[in-house]
């Protein structure tokens, strides 16, 4: 093993005092997981595990000695590693990308599916909480319209949680991977280039997307936004695909990724697009080669 990866690999204390410190600051909680999927590929799943352990013991420590609420973000914490965990031993095992992030999606699926027992009325759960959300933006200087206005996201919000959860949990699996790909001195563009959702994902996604055009309700909504991020991240695969087959420049690939930091309304035509593209690849194959790990 080479490089820096290889360097935090072999000194156990930094590793883990890194996945647990970058837990609480926002999207660098996506590097915490990183790290858990690139030692898990790297050092096997047992050894990432006690990685896991002793880091939640010392975020919980921290957090309490600063006098946080620690039982929430401890909660958190094992289940982003967990699942980090999961993610890493599966793409270390079978050699690819493609069956976790179909793992991941099919989770997210599940997940909006149980909602209704966990949650009850989702709609009705989600709308006070984001009522109070817009009065406590307000009172902190946020201009953010009128709280009773923010009722009308409750129906989208169970599909928004969800997807917000597979899609950070996909770029921390994505960064392990290649943070561990470098580190063995391996090519990590292959696994990513042959990602696909599969058949199974692309009939549920067909069938959510018809239901949601018909306007059945807030589940269909939900399914279609979380089995979109997967096939947008099948999009990008495929875009990358083509780049890399044709010789095109590199920089190229930044007008693809350029109207994600637009703005919500070109990040979300933007994804739309992306996700047709992959789920026309699924459907008709746009790429030649590649593997459908779940039939």
């Amino acid at each position: 093993m080479t490089g820096a990866g290889a360097w935090l690999v072999q000194r156990r204390a930094l590793r883990v005092l890194a996945i647990a410190v970058l837990f609480p600051f926002g999207l660098l909680s996506l590097l915490s997981g990183a790290l858990v999927v690139m030692v898990t590929m790297l050092r096997g799943w047992r050894e990432a595990g006690a990685d896991c352990v002793l880091a939640l013991l010392a975020l919980t420590a921290l957090v309490a000695a600063a006098g946080g609420s620690w039982p929430v973000l401890a909660g958190g914490a094992a289940l982003s590693w967990g699942l980090a965990l999961v993610l890493g031993a599966t793409a270390a095992r079978y050699r690819t990308l493609t069956l976790p992030l179909q793992l991941l999606v099919l989770l997210g699926t599940a997940a909006v599916l149980l909602a209704p027992l966990l949650l009850g009325d989702v709609v009705a759960f989600w709308a006070p909480r984001l009522e109070a959300l817009a009065r406590a933006l307000g009172e902190a200087g946020i201009e953010v319209g009128e709280p009773a206005a923010f009722r009308l996201l409750a129906p989208l919000m169970t599909g928004l949680v969800a997807a917000s959860a597979v899609l950070s949990s996909s770029i921390a699996l994505l960064l392990g991977a290649w943070f561990a790909a470098r580190t063995m001195g391996q090519a990590f563009a292959p696994w990513f280039l042959q990602l696909r959702m599969g058949a199974v994902l692309g009939i549920l996604a067909a069938a959510a997307g018809i239901a949601a055009g018909l306007e059945l309700g807030w589940l269909a909504d939900a399914l279609v936004l979380v089995l979109g991020t997967g096939f947008a991240l099948q999009g990008l695969a495929v875009l990358h695909w083509q780049v890399s087959v044709r010789g095109w420049p590199g920089p190229l690939l930044v007008l693809v990724y350029l109207p994600l930091l637009l703005g919500p309304v070109a990040m979300a035509l933007a994804w739309m697009a992306y996700a047709a593209i992959g789920f026309i690849d699924n459907a008709f194959g746009l790429r030649r080669g590649g593997t459908d790990m779940l039939k």
